[in-house]
């Protein structure tokens, strides 16, 4: 005799939320905890601007600034046929400098490969430059 309740044990068509409400939830938890050091990054002191009323002042005469063109490189004004010779000629400026007046500036064009910048900046440091700045402005034609 037999009561005829439930029937028979077959496959359910019903999906169970459980599952995946519970994977949902670590993945919220997961993404909350990533976030946050995400959007870490490093802190950069980055001088104020300072606008110069009328004609900015003449530049010193002891002052270096190595310029990367298309056409060469120029150490002031005069054209340097190697990084090497740059280098040479960067360390004899600086011999009688103290370590504060090692200073050399790079000007680069804007469309030539960033490693020719950086060799410039490696002859300048080779040379005996204790700091390296960036022009920002287009150098003179």
């Amino acid at each position: 005799m037999s009561m005829g309740g439930g029937g028979g044990v077959g496959v359910k068509s019903e999906i169970n939320i459980t599952p995946l409400v519970d994977v949902v939830l670590v993945l919220l938890i997961i993404f909350m905890v990533a976030t946050p050091i995400l959007q870490m990054g490093l802190d950069v002191e980055v001088p104020p601007k300072v606008e110069i009323q009328g004609t900015p002042p003449p530049a010193e005469q002891n002052q270096l600034v190595v310029i990367v063109k298309s056409d060469g490189i120029y150490l002031n004004t005069q054209k340097v046929g190697s990084a090497k010779e740059l280098a040479n000629l960067i360390g004899a400026q600086m011999r009688g400098r103290a370590a504060a007046d090692k200073v050399v500036f790079i000007n680069a064009e804007d469309q030539i490969p960033f490693d020719r910048a950086v060799e410039a900046m490696d002859a300048a440091h080779e040379g005996g430059a204790m700091k390296v700045g960036f022009l920002t402005d287009a150098p003179a034609k």
